[in-house]
């Protein structure tokens, strides 16, 4: 969050009310200053930027693991881990209705990309401890649980006979057993 302090002055970086870690004074000067191929208000175009390799990333060996893994990290590091939870929970309800079906392999790649996202924007603390992870070579089984065993594929109907919907202590029951595997991760003890 940026904040002018007085006029003519350059705007400071502080962290938000959630205490996520400041933006360094690094990035700021760095799109501060016009890259190079700018003039005005135009860029160079697109097509003349280097192409990078095509890359399939996975979880779990799942290109939709490491999608919904991302996508919860992005959301709870911006808009907190309620939300992230929120959206990956109606996502599941939705696929139940009309797509793969209710999946809770699904809902443990995203409790583990909220985690995540969580905690590399928890504290300062907190996000040097993702960091040092990373540079010691953060592994797949270091922010993501096995899954392969949770049940997947469920229709509406199934899903409610099954766990009777997410206020049932069956679903309660099942998201502890996720978050429990979840807590058990190298990031996050």
């Amino acid at each position: 969050m940026a904040s002018q302090s007085g006029s003519g002055r350059r705007p400071t970086v502080t962290p938000s009310s959630r205490g996520s870690v400041p933006v360094s004074r690094s990035v700021v000067r760095t799109f501060r200053k016009r890259p190079a191929g700018f003039a005005g208000n135009s860029a160079v175009a697109a097509t003349d930027w280097p192409r990078s390799a095509a890359r399939k990333l996975t979880l779990g060996g799942r290109v939709d693991f490491a999608q919904h893994f991302a996508i919860s990290a992005a959301l709870a590091a911006g808009a907190g881990g309620p939300f992230a939870d929120a959206v990956g929970v109606y996502k599941e309800i939705d696929d139940s209705r009309r797509g793969s079906g209710f999946s809770f392999a699904d809902i443990a790649a995203d409790r583990a990309g909220t985690r995540f996202g969580e905690t590399a924007t928890a504290s300062a603390a907190s996000a040097r401890k993702v960091q040092a992870l990373a540079r010691a070579g953060l592994r797949e089984s270091d922010v993501m649980v096995a899954a392969r065993d949770l049940p997947e594929a469920m229709s509406e109907a199934e899903f409610k006979r099954r766990f009777g919907g997410v206020d049932a202590p069956a679903y309660a029951r099942m998201i502890a057993e996720i978050d429990g595997r979840i807590a058990a991760l190298p990031a996050y003890r």
